[in-house]
């Protein structure tokens, strides 16, 4: 029994679902086709001459019948022209007129989208026309500025030569104007000028007469220009300077390299007007070899002095082989705008360039700290004493072996100075030799008071920018 209940629900449940996908489907149907579904509607004729319900009925696909049933026309009863009937429309009509009107909207899009793509091409051909347009303008308007501009430079340029010829003219007339009173000037002055001309010429000479003769050592470089610089196991020998006063530039690159800092490898541009002074000492000295002790030094916190030149690359330590540094020290003191410092316990002469002349004389050794020599002040009234002039510098005479015997009479000059008199044939009493004075040798002796009353004074240390 249960089991039959069972079923009968089973089947009743089975038939709603059923029943209602049917609803749904006729529902779906009926929606789809409802926008395509055209309702019918009533036709107003206007009855023309000779016009008949036949006719009309036939023009509409519909029954005479059904125009007098609308229009509650009797049977026999006439229309006349001008009459305004309501015809039914039937289904062929209705389906004829809803062809029409697809035909004729879509004959409505394609005029429409033909419409729109003529007003699209006419819109872009008006806007490419009036983008030529303005591009054409704006050329003419380059154009005309372009000419305006150059005519503008032509006239300036126009200006600008005629004022520049104005003023070559004015220059030329002032060059001429100048020359004319030179030219007179010096047809004025030429025996004057040619008097102190040859006077100088004479000092000159005369000059350089005396130097050769106070100091033996210059000779005439074979090359002038040429310098040997020696540096340990390096070495430099070649054209330093040209005859026009210019250095060789390739030249002054290899002896920067050579006087770089052999403690750090470091190099700097050397002076160049120190070069030029190195060349000036090789030509005096028959360009001698040159032995350079040191050059460029890179600053270092245990350096005694704190602004040395040799910092700068401009400065130099050295000697000349077959030359006492006593000699050079006194060649690199006629130099201008230079610093000279005479070291008598070390092996070498210092030289820098600055911008005011200095010398001085260190009585320290190799690594000490300076020792430099205390100025000698002259002391009030006393007499001024001429000096005597200086003995010509010759290399000192071999001694006998009988005066190597004899007791010496008195101390004699120190040895780093090498001064003697020329030899002479015939034998002279000696005098003693005077003590040595702690001044640089290259200052001449200031007047002091005599030996009894003079005190020898230990030499201070200062220290002078070197």
């Amino acid at each position: 029994m249960l089991t039959r209940k069972s079923n009968r629900a089973q089947q009743l449940r089975h038939r709603g679902r059923l029943l209602g996908a049917v609803c749904w489907l006729i529902a779906a149907s009926l929606l789809w086709l409802a926008p395509r579904v055209s309702h019918a509607r009533e036709i107003t004729h206007v009855v023309r001459k000779d016009q008949l319900l036949g006719a009309i009925a036939q023009r509409y696909h519909t029954s005479v019948s059904a125009i007098r049933k609308r229009n509650r026309l009797r049977s026999g009863q006439k229309i006349y022209p001008g009459q305004r009937l309501r015809v039914p429309e039937s289904a062929a009509h209705r389906a004829w007129r809803v062809s029409q009107e697809k035909k004729s909207a879509k004959r409505n899009r394609i005029e429409s989208k033909t419409r729109k793509k003529k007003l699209r091409s006419k819109r872009q051909a008006a806007k490419r026309k009036s983008t030529s347009r303005k591009r054409a303008r704006n050329k003419r308007a380059k154009k005309k500025r372009a000419k305006k501009t150059r005519t503008k430079k032509k006239l300036a340029n126009k200006r600008h030569a005629k004022k520049k010829r104005s003023k070559k003219k004015r220059a030329k007339k002032k060059r001429a104007k100048h020359a004319r009173r030179a030219r007179a000037k010096k047809k004025r002055t030429a025996p004057a000028r040619k008097r102190a001309r040859s006077a100088r010429t004479r000092t000159a000479r005369k000059r350089t007469k005396t130097a050769a003769k106070n100091d033996p050592y210059a000779r005439k470089p074979k090359r002038p220009g040429r310098v040997n610089l020696v540096r340990y196991s390096e070495r430099f020998r070649g054209r330093l300077r040209l005859a026009n006063g210019k250095l060789v530039a390739q030249s002054s690159r290899r002896v920067d390299r050579l006087m770089r800092s052999l403690r750090t490898k470091k190099q700097r541009k050397i002076d160049r007007r120190l070069l030029k002074l190195l060349t000036r000492v090789s030509d005096h000295f028959g360009g001698r070899t040159i032995v350079m002790v040191s050059g460029y030094r890179p600053y270092s916190p245990k350096q005694f002095t704190s602004n040395s030149r040799h910092n700068h690359g401009q400065a130099i330590d050295f000697r000349v082989v077959g030359v006492p540094n006593e000699v050079l020290y006194r060649y690199c003191l006629r130099f201008g705008r230079v610093g000279c410092g005479y070291y008598p316990n070390s092996s070498f002469v210092h030289m820098d360039v600055r911008r005011l002349k200095t010398r001085w004389t260190d009585y320290s050794g190799p690594g000490q700290r300076p020792r430099y020599a205390r100025k000698r002040r002259k002391r009030r009234g006393a007499k001024r004493v001429a000096s005597r002039p200086r003995r010509p510098l010759t290399p000192k005479p071999a001694r006998s072996n009988a005066s190597r015997s004899k007791p010496a009479a008195a101390p004699t000059a120190p040895a780093s100075s090498q001064l003697s008199s020329a030899p002479s044939s015939q034998k002279k009493p000696q005098r003693p030799a005077p003590p040595q004075s702690s001044r640089p040798p290259s200052s001449p002796p200031s007047s002091a008071p005599p030996a009894s009353s003079s005190k020898r004074s230990k030499p201070r240390s200062r220290k002078p920018a070197r």
